[in-house]
């Protein structure tokens, strides 16, 4: 059943970044880890199962998956899988033990362990992959590696091949790295130094087969956020401001697509089908606009910038989260819903609801959409701090079956769990571990 749904306007400011992948995804039942503790389970539903306290727990019984229905804003059906806590894989004697290396194991495994860090910040700031690897920039500075004055290092760009297990540096980068984004040919990084006398945002590239790194373009502040979108071996990014492109070719030089001009509403890159890309522009109607990529003329498509988070094209329409409860004020909105949109232009559609939560963004691999969702804040001490729930759950375009949650990870309100997906695989990270998971089959 399709529903329209009413139009609101939302104050979140939008950053995409998308790969040109070419990704397809089985899903189904197959038991997995690296869930939320037993606790978070127990919040979120346990559809008339008593969980022991301690399962999920090292050395305890893995946590039961099952059916729960979730009914924040619409009764809806969500199926979890039989897992443990963060860091644990269940074995096959359905017990918790800790995720053994992906260099010598399959299922749940850990990619990259975290170094020790006294003061708890991430250093798995960006993930990106394609068909055969996974990419991600580590800010070692973060990990006491020395930092200002007493290291030149201060991060890295790494990958991993899914298919051998092996890991490799690509690049050691001289400042801190910020946003990673791929195309078929290059990894696109930014990456920034606080130099008191030399501030700036750097944007760099580096041939995934390996190679050297090649500046293209600076910015003269400190941490200037980027949007990004690839067509085959095109780059395209945008710093709020203007569009640039660049090609594959040995020796290319960004082209400037679009002049500069201080009264242009601020705008965001979204998407491409190949032919067009499609941008907002941040004014104050916050619209769509494509543009052919060979003629750059822009016009609106009659899309206005989505009451929710998440927002990707898939063949003939762009999907985006939004919420099954709506409110004019996003802090009282509740529950979840998948909303399409034709391309063309036109009213978001309520396309299925997918449980409780706020939703956060959203990823579609082939027939298969992935999307994360933050749930049952708590609050942690008096100055106002949470603790929260992060979902990684799927659904699919191609039947009606209850969305699988692969992840429930418990974090703190200023960290964020990052993942991509891939044709069989789940790899996520909470900024200090890097995790494999295979997807479910059905």
């Amino acid at each position: 059943m399709i529903i329209n749904l009413r139009k609101l306007s939302h104050l979140a400011v939008l950053v995409a970044v998308a790969c040109d992948g070419k990704l397809t995804v089985d899903r189904g039942n197959a038991p997995a880890g690296s869930g939320g503790g037993a606790a978070a389970s127990a919040d979120s539903g346990s559809g008339g199962l008593v969980i022991p306290p301690e399962a999920g727990k090292l050395g305890h019984p893995c946590i039961p998956g099952g059916i729960v229905t979730e009914s924040e804003g619409i009764a809806t059906e969500i199926e979890t899988l039989t897992r443990c806590d963060s860091g644990l894989a269940c074995d096959a004697k359905s017990e918790c033990v800790a995720a053994p290396d992906c260099q010598t194991n399959d299922g749940v495994c850990a990619v990259r362990r975290a170094v020790p860090d006294p003061a708890g910040n991430n250093a798995i700031v960006a993930l990106a992959a394609d068909d055969s690897h996974v990419y991600w920039l580590e800010n070692l500075r973060y990990q006491g590696s020395g930092g200002d004055g007493t290291s030149q290092l201060v991060g890295q760009l790494l990958s991993y091949s899914i298919a051998d297990h092996r890991t490799t540096t690509l690049a050691l980068l001289p400042n801190d790295p910020a946003q990673l984004a791929l195309t078929t040919s290059h990894a696109y990084l930014s990456m920034s130094s606080s130099d008191s006398d030399n501030g700036h945002t750097q944007l760099v590239r580096v041939p995934l087969s390996g190679g050297s790194l090649q500046a293209i373009q600076q910015w003269d502040f400190y941490g200037a956020e980027l949007s990004f979108v690839a067509v085959g071996s095109q780059a395209f990014w945008s710093d709020g401001f203007v569009v640039s492109s660049m090609t594959s070719a040995p020796g290319a030089s960004p082209k400037l697509l679009t002049p500069g001009d201080n009264e242009a509403s601020p705008m965001v890159l979204a998407a491409s089908d190949g032919a067009d890309l499609f941008y907002w522009s941040l004014g104050d109607n916050r619209l769509l606009m494509r543009t052919s990529i060979g003629n750059f003329a822009p016009e609106a498509v009659g899309i206005e910038y989505p009451p929710g988070r998440g927002f990707a094209l898939n063949g003939d329409a762009f999907f985006a989260l939004t919420r099954a409860v709506p409110d004019t004020n996003p802090i009282f909105a509740r529950g979840l819903i998948l909303s399409r949109v034709p391309k063309t232009g036109g009213e978001y559609e309520a396309v299925r609801s997918l449980g409780d939560g706020s939703p956060t963004s959203l990823q579609i691999v082939g027939d298969r959409y992935f999307f994360v969702s933050g749930a049952n804040s708590r609050p942690i001490d008096s100055f106002g701090h949470t603790t929260f729930d992060a979902r990684v759950s799927m659904g699919s375009f191609n039947d009606d079956a209850p969305p699988i949650r692969l992840i429930e990870h418990t974090i703190e309100f200023l960290d964020e769990v990052r993942f991509v997906a891939t044709a069989h695989d789940l790899f996520w990270t909470d900024g200090k571990t890097l995790y494999q998971q295979p997807l479910p089959a059905r």
